[in-house]
């Protein structure tokens, strides 16, 4: 009787341990999948809850599309203004989103207002000096914008040679006049060596070169010939302006 229970015990078939594994790796896996797509899904969910539409603010007074757009969940930047003949004053020209992007809430829109049409034609500023340009501008109801500078040798220092918009123009896009300014570009020279040579010589000479006439200042001394440059400034080899003065030592 014994030995016919330990047969029907050990007639029955065993599991195999590595299939079990396989089978809850899959199981395991399944389930990974499916809570990383509803995480997926649930994300999405979350953010496009977060989100609004922008509505469209063009051709709107600039205060009623500040409320228009604060009541939508949004804020505004004035990002600038521009002559626009087709829109009124005050009115929004352009924003940044455009109508009907979804934006995540509280963000902001970049909005340009209009200043309407323009009456006064651009002052000609060329041949001015920044600061005159400026006062001409603000009476004609411009501004001076973006200033560059260029070094030139035929123009007088700080002098108006370009602007943009042209002078006279009335169709303009802004109130701001860039300009261009030319600087007069300075020679250098290097100071040659007057040490030794006769003062009328050097004289010829420094007014030859264009520069104006050397300040002369006359000292004694022993062994020195009457007339002759002892000492000079700036010195021999020294870099010398166009507009520096020479200042010469000479012997009496």
């Amino acid at each position: 009787m014994g030995s016919k229970r330990r047969k029907q015990k050990g007639s029955g078939k065993r599991r195999n341990p590595f299939v079990t594994v396989v089978k809850l790796g899959l199981l395991a896996g399944v389930m990974m999948v499916v809570f990383l797509f509803s995480l997926i899904i649930s994300m999405r969910v979350a953010t496009r809850a977060t989100e609004v539409v922008v509505p469209t603010v063009i051709r709107v007074d600039m205060e009623q599309a500040r409320e228009k757009l604060e009541a939508a969940g949004l804020g505004m930047t004035v990002a600038g203004e521009v002559y626009d003949a087709s829109i009124p004053n005050g009115a929004v020209v352009s924003q940044v989103p455009t109508p009907g992007v979804r934006i995540k809430a509280n963000g902001r829109v970049q909005v340009m207002v209009s200043l309407g049409v323009q009456h006064n034609p651009v002052p000609d500023l060329i041949g001015s000096t920044p600061r005159v340009a400026r006062l001409m501008s603000q009476q004609s109801g411009y501004e001076i914008g973006h200033t560059s500078e260029i070094f030139l040798t035929d123009v007088g220092s700080d002098q108006i040679i370009r602007q943009v918009p042209n002078p006279g123009s009335t169709e303009v896009l802004t109130a701001r006049v860039d300009v261009l300014v030319g600087k007069k570009r300075i020679q250098v020279y290097i100071m040659p060596d007057f040490r030794d040579l006769d003062l009328n010589r050097v004289r010829s000479l420094i007014r030859k070169n264009g520069f104006e006439s050397p300040q002369v200042n006359y000292t004694r001394g022993a062994r020195r010939i009457r007339g002759k440059v002892v000492r000079q400034y700036p010195e021999p080899g020294n870099m010398l302006k166009e507009n520096d003065t020479i200042i010469l030592e000479v012997a009496s």
